[in-house]
């Protein structure tokens, strides 16, 4: 005979789950996460904090077109928020949301379209030109940039604080001299990644990026895109890896192995291998082929 399983059954109301969790955030948690686990809390209500109601989170963030990607990321946000509020998680091991390799898409763009965006922004605004410069010289992911604020930014230092998402390092990058105006003429605030998804599609259509020839490109396929440079250019997989500030579990063994961050001669002497920050953008910007055209474009869009 099946015995029902019980629900976990919650005493709290919707505010005090989201208070609970908010209490115990460590220090350096991206916004989005923070985000994500407000809306959990918001659409939760009244129900149970228990298996069930994960499940209906999860079909109604599908029904809202939520890719595979983000599905498993919203997963392990609502963990988070479990885990603050002391109620056991009641999945296993691999039972939450699956990526396929078919949903898994890895577009680049060739060097030459990222030009032509580039080349088109100049006729944009500030907005389209201060977006497209962080993505092209730093990779950075379409939430990441709807995060930017002007306290983000040390102009005297020439300074960008990166708030790296999905676990990966949040640190600072230089500002090459070249994107420094794009940058400093646009007024930074945060917005949502659907706006950032806008910018991106106006950016296409000016470049003349319609219809099939520029279906499914977006702003991660930069991201691909100077991955690739970067190391056909000469990075090692390390220093790749910490350019594009992603989490160390990322990696897998082999690659971890093949890629030691400090090395053991005979004399005694220890010598890092991976560079420091600074170090590190300078060669990546070195090796990019984006910035020389960044410089001749005017801060003034060309209309």
């Amino acid at each position: 005979m099946n015995v029902p399983r019980p629900k976990m059954v919650r005493n709290n109301t919707m505010p005090d789950v989201l208070a609970t969790y908010l209490s115990k955030l460590k220090p350096g948690v991206s916004r989005s996460i923070v985000g994500h686990a407000r809306a959990f809390c918001s659409w939760l209500g009244d129900r149970d904090l228990d298996r069930e109601a994960v499940e209906a989170w999860l079909r109604y963030r599908a029904r809202r077109r939520c890719k595979p990607t983000t599905l498993k990321f919203n997963f392990g946000v609502v963990k988070r928020v479990f885990d603050a509020n002391g109620v056991p998680w009641p999945f296993n091991k691999g039972e939450g949301p699956t990526i396929s390799e078919r949903d898994e898409v890895r577009l680049a763009l060739g060097e030459d379209v990222i030009t032509a965006l580039i080349k088109a922004s100049a006729k944009m605004t500030d907005r389209h030109r201060a977006f497209l410069a962080v993505s092209t010289i730093y990779g950075i992911r379409r939430v990441e940039i709807g995060e930017i604020g002007n306290e983000d930014f040390e102009w005297e230092s020439r300074l960008i604080y990166v708030e790296t998402q999905k676990g990966g390092r949040q640190r600072y990058h230089l500002i090459p001299e070249e994107i420094l105006p794009h940058l400093r003429a646009y007024r930074w605030r945060r917005i949502s990644p659907a706006s950032v998804s806008k910018v991106f599609a106006e950016l296409k259509a000016a470049a003349g990026l319609v219809g099939s020839s520029g279906k499914g490109a977006a702003w991660h396929a930069i991201r691909h895109t100077i991955t690739q440079v970067l190391m056909r250019g000469g990075l090692n997989s390390v220093d790749a890896h910490n350019f594009m500030r992603w989490k160390t579990s990322t990696r897998d063994m082999a690659e971890r192995y093949a890629s030691p961050t400090t090395v053991i001669h005979l004399d005694g002497k220890r010598v890092e291998a991976g560079a420091s920050d600074v170090e590190l953008d300078k060669r990546a910007f070195s090796i990019l082929p984006w910035l020389a055209i960044w410089k001749e474009i005017s801060v003034e869009p060309n209309l």
